[in-house]
């Protein structure tokens, strides 16, 4: 009788130890295992294995299994290729984890779904140079998954040379997704040469321009803490709020926000680096805020943020500057559009409402209603400092 195989009690065949099917298998494969104990290899019976198998090609490729009809074959030779997930190849290595075969820069893995909600972010997408980017590749939201799917190729493509011993394809040291251009452009460096900042002055009449403006009283708008103007969009991190670029409309709307805004542009104004703006400024109390905010106005009128940023001020019951750093950005302005400047006093609750006496703000008590100034004369040059290449070739 052959030890290692035959029939034993009532009719059951005999197997050897290496044929039996194993108890369990890392991960969501159920059923089965790998390692020195089996010989390197992965074996399993007809029980649940099998069942998940057919229902997921990629819990066979991590089982290293290949499903001939109920049962399981277990891998043949170290080395060998064998059919992974959707038709693409697996190997086996001699020694280590399973990894998948890329020839050139091809992916591998099932194919990857477009995600059925991805928002643009408020700033540009940076990354390493990789693959020709898919059409859906755009700047997300922080929880978009978008972000997962790109971070994760990107990587794959960079590590993944390294582990086969091979030198990484050569890649520019910063790309960017151009927004309004909507394409990715690589860059030699951060922020990028040929974007000198040009200033774009508040003009009375909440107009926006280039040259500097002449003697003019100032704009003004109040604040209530109690009724604190909203946060709409931007770069957010919270669960029912749409970040990203949205209307601003209703928000401009409100009496607490001035806007300052361009003539219809004639060509296209690309804007790609640091974003700052230089407001003077005087509240009637000490401790204000000052919010400041890129948009685009397409030609429907309908204006959408671009990058904002928020600088928190004491002694704001004098004339001042008030120096504001907005978040960086990579945008095409497009020729008939308009840029736009917002000016106000908060975007709650993404920043936390200034009460106006000073107090901590997460145990104020007392909230005091503010009246505030904005100037832009001549010795009160109020301006926004943005990173321009023009005329776009």
């Amino acid at each position: 009788m052959d030890p290692g195989g035959g029939t034993g009690r009532r009719g059951r065949r005999r197997v050897r130890r290496d044929d039996r099917a194993p108890a369990r298998l890392p991960g969501p494969c159920r059923g089965g295992t790998t390692g020195p104990r089996h010989g390197g290899r992965a074996v399993a019976g007809p029980g649940r294995l099998d069942r998940a198998a057919r229902r997921r090609g990629r819990c066979r490729a991590r089982a290293g299994l290949r499903a001939s009809g109920r049962h399981a074959r277990p891998w043949p030779d170290d080395g060998a290729v064998l059919p992974g997930p959707r038709g693409r190849p697996f190997q086996r290595p001699r020694h280590g984890p399973l990894r998948p075969v890329l020839p050139g820069r091809e992916r591998s893995g099932p194919r990857r779904r477009r995600p059925s909600a991805l928002r643009r972010g408020a700033g540009p997408a940076v990354g390493f140079r990789g693959p020709q980017p898919s059409p859906y590749r755009r700047p997300w939201a922080h929880t978009s998954r978008g972000v997962g799917v790109t971070t994760v190729a990107e990587a794959l493509d960079f590590g993944l040379a390294h582990a086969r011993g091979e030198r990484p394809p050569e890649r520019a040291p910063v790309r960017l997704f151009v927004m309004g251009a909507e394409t990715w452009r690589d860059f030699p460096s951060w922020p990028p040469p040929g974007y000198p900042p040009r200033r774009f002055h508040l003009h009375p009449g909440g107009t926006l321009s280039t040259d500097s403006a002449g003697e003019s009283a100032p704009d003004g708008y109040r604040y209530d803490p109690a009724d604190p103007t909203p946060a709409v969009g931007g770069v957010r991190l919270a669960l029912g709020v749409r970040p990203g670029r949205v209307d601003n409309t209703a928000l401009e709307a409100r009496p607490d926000a001035l806007t300052y805004t361009t003539a219809l542009l004639d060509t296209d104004v690309e804007v790609i680096g640091e974003v700052s703006a230089e407001i003077w400024f005087r509240s009637g109390l000490p401790h204000v805020d000052v919010f400041v905010r890129l948009c685009d106005v397409d030609a429907k009128g309908r204006s959408t943020n671009v990058c904002d940023g928020l600088v928190s001020l004491t002694g704001a019951d004098r004339t001042s500057r008030a120096r504001v750093r907005l978040w960086p950005t990579a945008y095409r302005f497009r020729r008939g559009h308009r840029v736009r400047v917002q000016v106000s006093s908060g975007a709650f609750p993404r920043y936390n409402r200034n009460p106006g006496t000073g107090e901590p703000r997460a145990t104020a008590t007392t909230l005091r209603t503010a009246d505030q100034e904005v100037f832009h004369d001549p010795g009160h040059p109020s301006a926004v400092l943005l990173p321009v290449r023009q005329p776009i070739r």
